[in-house]
């Protein structure tokens, strides 16, 4: 993830239906970086939904980029 800005950005993964989360170590933002930070996270899910938000006054986000890398895990479904 490729983010810029001012302040700290929290994030969350979440499951379908918000049944499990986890949250992720918090990126410090600035608005100019020459070492692009990396976070790496492993939850098995057939969907997941990220939160990404600031939650001090004044502080901003830009993402310029995000990358997702993914592996099969399983080949069927249970039962199938």
């Amino acid at each position: 993830m490729r983010v810029t800005g001012v302040g700290s950005l929290k994030m969350k993964v979440y499951s379908l239906d918000d049944v499990r989360s986890k949250t992720l170590v918090p990126f410090a933002l600035a608005t100019a970086a020459r070492i692009i930070p990396t976070r790496l996270v492993n939850f098995t899910e057939q969907r997941a939904s990220f939160e990404m938000k600031t939650t001090e006054i004044d502080e901003r986000f830009r993402i310029n980029r995000i990358v997702i890398f993914t592996r099969e895990v399983f080949t069927s479904y249970p039962g199938s």
